[in-house]
């Protein structure tokens, strides 16, 4: 146990051995009992939230604080720092009080979502990489107005669309669980339809010809905000 869990079941042992002490008669005593009953309810709220973060911390591998401000209630967030490539690296799991511990270790919780997340932003990025590969070696031509010519733009922008992202969904380095699994169904969608036109690219020119026109509609429909 960590210095302040010590500190703070010793102060719940102080205060309940004051509460068991007979009380003398008058307003003033009353007062004071209640002060001591609701202060011991209080370091057990707290040495509770204390046992229960430390278990979860356990299970998730990481920090973990039960907020005790009432602000997430059913809510799980994370708090990272972010990697110049845009990826996340977990730093603590916020858990509203509400929220069951079932809920918080599902499927490996935020922390596995945040792996996720890094994993989809990859898949992105090497795909940027086959296609600058692809062009500098001369097995795809980017023909103005043909899909791969627009995937490359695309792809070409990903820094910006990472960024931009971020910016309004986890700003100040904390983002919700629910908004996290938002953004990795965004960059999902990103990579199915920007990859079938780099493997379409790297096709026979003649098998390429009937799907350009389709590819580029379903991509710029699907990569809408």
């Amino acid at each position: 146990m960590t210095d302040p869990d010590s500190a703070l079941v010793a102060t719940c042992e102080r205060a309940a051995a004051s509460s068991a002490e007979p009380a003398s008669d008058g307003h003033c005593e009353t007062v004071e009992d209640g002060a001591r009953r609701a202060s011991l309810d209080h370091v057990n709220r707290v040495v509770i939230d204390l046992e229960r973060a430390r278990k979860l911390g356990r299970r998730l591998r990481i920090e973990v604080a039960i907020d005790r401000t009432h602000w997430l209630r059913r809510e799980v967030e994370l708090v990272f720092t972010r990697n110049p490539d845009g990826t996340l690296r977990p730093v603590t799991v916020r858990v509203g009080r509400e929220v069951s511990d079932e809920e918080v270790l599902a499927d490996g919780g935020v922390v596995a979502r945040c792996e996720q997340y890094n994993t989809a932003l990859g898949r992105l990025r090497q795909l940027a990489a086959r296609l600058n590969e692809a062009v500098r070696d001369g097995r795809i031509a980017l023909v103005p107005g043909s899909p791969i010519a627009y995937a490359h733009r695309e792809l070409a922008r990903l820094d910006e669309l990472i960024e931009r992202r971020q910016g309004i969904t986890m700003s100040r380095g904390v983002v919700r669980a629910a908004t996290l699994f938002r953004e990795i169904e965004f960059f999902g969608r990103c990579d199915a339809h920007l990859a079938p036109i780099l493997r379409a690219a790297m096709r026979p020119a003649r098998a390429n010809a009937p799907r350009a026109g389709s590819l580029v509609r379903r991509a710029r429909r699907w990569l809408r905000w």
